[in-house]
C-alpha cells in the first residue's frame, strides 16, 4: 500500500515532472484503486494477473489477454476426475 507521503512523492513528479508511471497487479482494478490510488495514473494499467490492460481513469479495458479455453481443458478435467471444483480467473 502506498504511503500518504509516498502517493504525495508520485503525485509531484508526475505533475512537477513529467513522470509517466504505471502498475501492474494480480488484483482487479476495483480493488486495487483504494491501494495506490487513483488521482496519478494516466497510462494504462496491468490487471488481473496480466489478463487486462484498462484505462485507470474510466476502468475500460484496452486489451484481453485470456486464456485459451483448450488451454485448460486438461487441467479442470484432471480436477473434476479427482471430485475437486476448480475455479479460473482469467
Amino acid at each position: 500500500m502506498l504511503t500518504p507521503g509516498d502517493r504525495e512523492t508520485l503525485e509531484r513528479l508526475v505533475r512537477e515532472r513529467g513522470l509517466l508511471l504505471t502498475y501492474a497487479t494480480a488484483r482487479s482494478l476495483r480493488h486495487s484503486a483504494p491501494v495506490v490510488g487513483t488521482e496519478i495514473w494516466r497510462l494504462p494499467v496491468i490487471v488481473h494477473n496480466g489478463a487486462f490492460s484498462v484505462d485507470p481513469r474510466s476502468g475500460r479495458p484496452l486489451r484481453t489477454h485470456l486464456i485459451a479455453p483448450e488451454a485448460v481443458a486438461a487441467p479442470i478435467a484432471a480436477s473434476t476426475r479427482q471430485g475437486l471444483s476448480p475455479a479460473v480467473f482469467a
